[in-house]
Protein backbone atom coordinates (compact mmCIF):
# COMPACT_ATOMS: atom_id res chain seq x y z
CA UNK A 1 0.00 0.00 0.00
CA UNK A 2 2.59 2.04 0.91
CA UNK A 3 4.86 1.46 -2.10
CA UNK A 4 1.69 2.45 -4.35
CA UNK A 5 1.09 5.88 -2.68
CA UNK A 6 4.86 6.87 -3.19
CA UNK A 7 4.45 5.85 -6.90
CA UNK A 8 1.23 7.85 -7.43
CA UNK A 9 3.11 10.67 -5.65
CA UNK A 10 5.78 10.51 -7.59
CA UNK A 11 3.91 10.33 -11.02
CA UNK A 12 1.77 13.36 -10.19
CA UNK A 13 5.07 15.26 -9.62
CA UNK A 14 6.98 14.22 -12.43
CA UNK A 15 3.66 15.09 -14.67
CA UNK A 16 3.60 18.62 -12.74
CA UNK A 17 7.48 19.31 -13.92
CA UNK A 18 7.47 18.28 -17.21
CA UNK A 19 4.26 20.46 -18.10
CA UNK A 20 5.19 22.95 -16.38
CA UNK A 21 7.68 25.11 -19.11
CA UNK A 22 6.21 28.51 -18.71
CA UNK A 23 4.14 27.71 -15.50
CA UNK A 24 4.67 27.93 -11.66
CA UNK A 25 6.82 25.09 -10.32
CA UNK A 26 5.53 22.65 -7.86
CA UNK A 27 7.61 21.63 -4.62
CA UNK A 28 6.44 18.56 -3.42
CA UNK A 29 7.22 18.22 0.41
CA UNK A 30 7.29 15.06 1.62
CA UNK A 31 9.29 12.11 0.21
CA UNK A 32 8.37 8.35 1.17
CA UNK A 33 11.12 5.56 1.23
CA UNK A 34 9.71 1.77 0.82
CA UNK A 35 8.64 -0.46 2.97
CA UNK A 36 8.27 2.59 5.80
CA UNK A 37 4.85 4.05 6.60
CA UNK A 38 3.24 7.13 5.08
CA UNK A 39 1.84 9.53 7.40
CA UNK A 40 -1.76 10.88 6.71
CA UNK A 41 -0.57 14.40 7.19
CA UNK A 42 1.96 14.28 4.73
CA UNK A 43 0.29 12.76 2.02
CA UNK A 44 -2.01 15.42 2.12
CA UNK A 45 0.82 17.89 2.11
CA UNK A 46 1.70 16.55 -1.10
CA UNK A 47 -1.19 16.92 -2.57
CA UNK A 48 -1.99 20.27 -1.17
CA UNK A 49 1.33 21.39 -3.09
CA UNK A 50 0.44 20.13 -6.44
CA UNK A 51 -3.27 21.63 -6.15
CA UNK A 52 -1.70 24.99 -5.18
CA UNK A 53 0.26 25.13 -8.22
CA UNK A 54 -2.77 23.57 -10.06
CA UNK A 55 -4.80 26.36 -9.29
CA UNK A 56 -1.95 28.67 -9.72
CA UNK A 57 -1.27 27.25 -13.66
CA UNK A 58 -4.92 27.77 -14.15
CA UNK A 59 -5.10 31.19 -12.95
CA UNK A 60 -2.76 32.54 -15.40
CA UNK A 61 -3.98 30.42 -18.00
CA UNK A 62 -7.41 32.37 -17.25
CA UNK A 63 -5.66 35.98 -17.58
CA UNK A 64 -3.73 34.75 -21.05
CA UNK A 65 -7.44 33.99 -22.46
CA UNK A 66 -8.94 37.04 -21.16
CA UNK A 67 -8.87 40.34 -23.51
CA UNK A 68 -10.01 43.49 -25.17
CA UNK A 69 -10.54 44.06 -28.48
CA UNK A 70 -10.35 48.22 -29.49
CA UNK A 71 -12.18 49.21 -32.67
CA UNK A 72 -11.24 52.97 -34.21
CA UNK A 73 -15.03 54.11 -35.25
CA UNK A 74 -13.46 56.27 -38.08
CA UNK A 75 -14.64 52.80 -39.71
CA UNK A 76 -18.50 53.36 -39.26
CA UNK A 77 -20.79 53.38 -42.07
CA UNK A 78 -23.55 55.45 -42.34
CA UNK A 79 -26.99 53.86 -42.46
CA UNK A 80 -28.32 56.65 -44.75
CA UNK A 81 -26.35 57.67 -47.49
CA UNK A 82 -28.26 61.58 -47.97
CA UNK A 83 -28.14 64.61 -46.63
CA UNK A 84 -30.54 63.61 -43.92
CA UNK A 85 -27.72 61.75 -41.56
CA UNK A 86 -24.08 62.82 -43.42
CA UNK A 87 -21.64 61.42 -41.90
CA UNK A 88 -18.16 62.70 -41.30
CA UNK A 89 -14.73 61.61 -40.31
CA UNK A 90 -12.16 63.98 -38.42
CA UNK A 91 -8.02 63.40 -38.65
CA UNK A 92 -8.41 64.19 -35.27
CA UNK A 93 -9.81 60.40 -34.70
CA UNK A 94 -13.59 60.83 -34.35
CA UNK A 95 -16.54 60.07 -36.64
CA UNK A 96 -19.61 63.07 -36.10
CA UNK A 97 -22.38 63.87 -38.14
CA UNK A 98 -22.51 67.01 -40.23
CA UNK A 99 -26.34 67.65 -40.99
CA UNK A 100 -29.00 65.55 -38.99
CA UNK A 101 -33.25 66.24 -39.14
CA UNK A 102 -33.47 65.64 -35.46
CA UNK A 103 -34.33 62.22 -35.40
CA UNK A 104 -31.67 59.62 -34.92
CA UNK A 105 -28.65 58.66 -37.08
CA UNK A 106 -27.23 55.54 -36.90
CA UNK A 107 -24.09 54.21 -38.58
CA UNK A 108 -22.42 50.39 -38.43
CA UNK A 109 -19.45 48.29 -38.61
CA UNK A 110 -18.63 45.17 -38.72
CA UNK A 111 -16.45 43.54 -35.69
CA UNK A 112 -14.05 40.13 -35.49
CA UNK A 113 -14.21 38.59 -32.42
CA UNK A 114 -12.84 35.47 -30.83
CA UNK A 115 -14.34 32.22 -31.46
CA UNK A 116 -15.64 30.44 -27.55
CA UNK A 117 -14.97 33.48 -25.69
CA UNK A 118 -17.40 34.57 -23.19
CA UNK A 119 -18.18 38.30 -23.51
CA UNK A 120 -17.92 40.53 -20.10
CA UNK A 121 -18.36 44.41 -21.22
CA UNK A 122 -18.80 47.01 -24.03
CA UNK A 123 -17.40 50.94 -23.59
CA UNK A 124 -17.61 53.58 -26.20
CA UNK A 125 -15.18 56.63 -25.85
CA UNK A 126 -17.57 59.84 -26.94
CA UNK A 127 -17.88 63.56 -26.46
CA UNK A 128 -20.78 65.21 -25.92
CA UNK A 129 -20.21 69.38 -25.68
CA UNK A 130 -23.64 70.12 -27.18
CA UNK A 131 -26.17 72.04 -24.92
CA UNK A 132 -29.12 71.93 -27.17
CA UNK A 133 -29.98 68.99 -25.70
CA UNK A 134 -27.96 66.42 -29.00
CA UNK A 135 -26.86 63.40 -27.73
CA UNK A 136 -25.04 60.07 -28.13
CA UNK A 137 -28.21 58.47 -27.40
CA UNK A 138 -26.13 54.78 -27.48
CA UNK A 139 -23.34 52.35 -28.68
CA UNK A 140 -23.96 49.29 -29.02
CA UNK A 141 -22.89 45.45 -29.91
CA UNK A 142 -24.99 43.71 -32.29
CA UNK A 143 -24.91 40.01 -33.77
CA UNK A 144 -26.87 38.98 -37.30
CA UNK A 145 -28.15 35.55 -37.58
CA UNK A 146 -26.33 33.48 -40.19
CA UNK A 147 -29.39 31.69 -41.20
CA UNK A 148 -32.39 33.83 -40.33
CA UNK A 149 -30.92 37.30 -40.83
CA UNK A 150 -32.06 38.66 -37.60
CA UNK A 151 -30.38 40.98 -35.24
CA UNK A 152 -30.28 41.15 -31.85
CA UNK A 153 -28.07 43.55 -29.43
CA UNK A 154 -25.54 42.08 -27.30
CA UNK A 155 -24.72 45.13 -25.29
CA UNK A 156 -26.17 48.89 -25.51
CA UNK A 157 -24.72 51.41 -23.20
CA UNK A 158 -26.89 54.70 -22.15
CA UNK A 159 -26.73 57.45 -23.97
CA UNK A 160 -24.01 60.53 -23.44
CA UNK A 161 -24.70 63.66 -20.98
CA UNK A 162 -23.85 66.96 -21.99
CA UNK A 163 -20.11 67.51 -20.74
CA UNK A 164 -16.69 69.12 -21.81
CA UNK A 165 -14.89 66.15 -21.17
CA UNK A 166 -14.47 62.77 -22.99
CA UNK A 167 -16.71 60.17 -21.40
CA UNK A 168 -17.23 56.50 -21.34
CA UNK A 169 -20.55 54.60 -21.91
CA UNK A 170 -20.67 50.81 -21.23
CA UNK A 171 -23.07 47.86 -20.54
CA UNK A 172 -21.14 45.52 -18.77
CA UNK A 173 -24.62 42.99 -18.74
CA UNK A 174 -24.93 40.98 -22.00
CA UNK A 175 -28.26 39.76 -23.03
CA UNK A 176 -29.59 36.48 -22.18
CA UNK A 177 -28.19 33.88 -24.38
CA UNK A 178 -25.72 36.04 -26.02
CA UNK A 179 -22.70 36.19 -24.05
CA UNK A 180 -20.78 33.10 -25.59
CA UNK A 181 -19.22 34.63 -28.56
CA UNK A 182 -20.78 31.82 -32.36
CA UNK A 183 -19.11 32.63 -35.19
CA UNK A 184 -20.30 30.13 -36.43
CA UNK A 185 -23.94 31.16 -36.07
CA UNK A 186 -23.49 35.18 -35.78
CA UNK A 187 -21.97 37.79 -37.56
CA UNK A 188 -21.20 40.68 -35.28
CA UNK A 189 -20.97 44.41 -35.50
CA UNK A 190 -20.93 47.67 -33.74
CA UNK A 191 -23.97 50.19 -34.18
CA UNK A 192 -23.69 53.93 -32.68
CA UNK A 193 -26.69 56.08 -32.72
CA UNK A 194 -26.56 60.09 -32.31
CA UNK A 195 -28.96 62.67 -32.55
CA UNK A 196 -28.17 66.01 -34.21
CA UNK A 197 -30.17 68.78 -35.59
CA UNK A 198 -27.77 71.05 -36.77
CA UNK A 199 -25.03 71.62 -39.38
CA UNK A 200 -21.60 71.36 -38.40
CA UNK A 201 -22.20 69.44 -34.92
CA UNK A 202 -18.61 68.77 -34.18
CA UNK A 203 -19.49 68.66 -30.37
CA UNK A 204 -20.91 65.22 -30.37
CA UNK A 205 -18.02 62.92 -31.47
CA UNK A 206 -18.01 59.09 -31.53
CA UNK A 207 -13.91 57.47 -31.13
CA UNK A 208 -13.55 54.11 -30.67
CA UNK A 209 -15.24 51.06 -28.88
CA UNK A 210 -13.59 48.31 -26.81
CA UNK A 211 -14.70 44.77 -26.17
CA UNK A 212 -13.67 42.87 -23.30
CA UNK A 213 -14.11 39.13 -23.21
CA UNK A 214 -12.69 36.04 -21.17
Amino acid sequence: MNNKIGIILMGLSLSMLATQVSASSVTIPNSFTAGTAAVAAEVNGNFDAVKSAVDDNDSRLNALESGTLSFSLLGLIDSIDDNTCELRRSSAGYTYYNTGSGAGCDAFMPINLPQGRSLISLSCTVLDNDAAGNNVDYGALRRTSLTTGTTDSVFQTSGSANSANIQQLSDVTPAAGTAVIDNSSYAYSLRVRIDVSAAGVTDIRAYSCSVTYQ
